[in-house]
Parts: structure tokens; C-alpha cells; sequence
């Protein structure tokens, strides 16, 4: 019998650069991956405003958009949740 297994294995390059930024959105946020790692987003975050969770793996250079409220977009600054603690969006 014959298995084929599939293991995801993650590398990090010799010098890591963690970046996030923050392309304009018509209709929510949108986050890309700019640095030269994958992140675990867990979420946004921002005082005063309702946390958004999901949990997603962004590889580099990949992107995602997060549908929200237009007053949401315009009066939180949210920050990133990864699974090593929160980043500011650029």
C-alpha cells in the first residue's frame, strides 16, 4: 500500500524582516504580507473598537481583505494580532 504524506514545513530565511502593510480598501482592510516570512494572523485589534478574529497563515507576499463597517475602517486604527503578540499596520 502506498501513502502519500503532506507536511507543511515553514523556514525562516537568516534574517528575518516581519513587515505588514496596510493597502487602501474600499470596503474593508486589507493587509499584505510584505516582509520575507510567513505570520499567523490571528486577528485585528484596537482600543475603544470590537476585536476581529480569524486565523489565516500569510506567506510572503501574500494578501487578504477583511470586510468591515465603513465607521470601523475610518475610526479604528487597528493592529495586527500574530501569534507572537501585536503589529502595527504601515
Amino acid at each position: 500500500m502506498l501513502v502519500n504524506l503532506g507536511v507543511p514545513v515553514f523556514i525562516s530565511p537568516v534574517t528575518e524582516q516581519l513587515s505588514l502593510t496596510r493597502p487602501i480598501a474600499g470596503v474593508g482592510i486589507s493587509i499584505q504580507n510584505s516582509g520575507n516570512v510567513t505570520v499567523q494572523l490571528l486577528g485585528l485589534e484596537a482600543s475603544g473598537c470590537e476585536a476581529v478574529k480569524f486565523n489565516r497563515y500569510l506567506r510572503p507576499t501574500d494578501s487578504i481583505v477583511i470586510p468591515l463597517a465603513p465607521e470601523q475602517t475610518a475610526k479604528c486604527a487597528y493592529q495586527a494580532r500574530l501569534d507572537s503578540g501585536l503589529l502595527s499596520l504601515q
